[in-house]
């Protein structure tokens, strides 16, 4: 009957956390014996309210553009006033030049240039074995042709290069390539063979 009353009065007037242990004459309530790590943990802290504010990227000071590079062909381009229109409004003494006003700067590039190489070479004969006769004595020049980078391909050495820098450094598939050179009027054909199936390219 004791027991029935001091957990009548725990359950009206006790603590109603199942945290907290509750010790009635010297006995330990059940739920701290089978809680008893989530009782000796303390209350969570009410959480507080924190402002946000929204930080700017903007460092506050002006980056400008990045250099150029100081080895680039520089086109100047200076517009000057007619010969009608250097009449001071003033006096109308004639204006002179004065200084230069930078207004602009931009980056344009020229299309790269495509042309075709054809090797010749001279070919002589004797006039003097010609007009007597005698068989024509007929001496060609050395041939000096740099050898050929693929096997009766068109491409010169130059042409590989920017493929292969195209491809490799510039990550450009072949046949992107391919459809490029076809809107210069250039037909190139990716051409594989098992040597070069999984190393490189050639075009013919």
């Amino acid at each position: 009957m004791t027991e029935l009353v001091l957990k009548r009065n725990k359950m009206l007037f006790g603590q109603k956390s199942e945290k907290a242990k509750f010790i009635n004459d010297g006995q330990l309530a059940f739920e701290g014996i089978f809680n008893e790590a989530e009782a000796e943990a303390a209350e969570p802290a009410e959480p507080t309210i924190e402002k946000v504010t929204r930080k700017s990227n903007k460092t506050g000071q002006h980056r400008g553009r990045k250099e150029i590079r100081a080895d680039l062909e520089t086109k100047k381009i200076v517009y000057e006033l007619s010969e009608d229109q250097r009449i001071c409004e003033e006096c109308g003494d004639t204006l002179v030049p004065y200084s230069e006003e930078c207004i602009t700067t931009r980056i344009a590039v020229i299309p790269e240039k495509v042309y075709k190489i054809e090797y010749y070479r001279k070919v002589y004969k004797c006039r003097n074995c010609d007009k007597s006769g005698i068989k024509s004595n007929i001496v060609k020049a050395k041939n000096q042709m740099p050898a050929c980078i693929i096997e009766k391909g068109l491409p010169d050495a130059s042409l590989v290069a920017d493929i292969m820098q195209r491809k490799y450094q510039l990550g450009e598939p072949l046949y992107r390539q391919e459809k490029y050179w076809e809107f210069q009027g250039i037909y190139l054909k990716p051409h594989f063979n098992g040597k070069l199936d999984h190393q490189g390219c050639g075009m013919v």
